[in-house]
């Protein structure tokens, strides 16, 4: 589809055929999407994301797919800079990890997450932190 636009009572959608490259526009009743979810963090109505965005504490991955991090999932903000304490898990990783989105991998996540936070705030977080990290894996 190149084009969509509606109109009172009906929408018109004009596609580009792959081979000729011609185009061709139709008067439809009702149109599905069957695209799937959004897969574009930056199109994702989520106060969440849209605050992390506004305020610069995060951005996009490379390819829009979720937010970008580092190996440990400590965001990236605005000005490529690691945050002091954000993290992200599971599918908001998917653009620089791809698979992250079912649960052994979240899993895995979660203890690296938990190993990585004891290695940065010292052995007062070893016990609890430990004990989760067992718990998920």
């Amino acid at each position: 589809m190149t084009r969509y636009r509606e109109k009172r009572g009906f929408a018109e959608v004009t596609i580009r055929h792959r081979n000729s490259g011609r185009t061709k526009t139709f008067r439809v009743d009702r149109m599905i999407n069957c695209t799937g979810s959004e897969n574009d963090c930056r199109c994702i109505d989520d106060p969440v994301l849209n605050s992390l965005f506004t305020q610069g504490l995060a951005r996009p991955d490379a390819l829009f797919l979720g937010l970008d991090v580092d190996e440990n999932g400590v965001l990236i903000d605005g000005d490529g800079s690691a945050s002091e304490g954000l993290y992200a898990l599971g599918p908001m990783r998917k653009g620089c990890f791809w698979e992250t989105t079912a649960v052994p991998e979240i899993r895995v996540q979660a203890a690296e997450l938990a190993a990585h936070l004891v290695r940065r705030f010292g052995r007062d977080a070893r016990p609890r932190l430990a004990e989760h990290a067992a718990a998920v894996t």
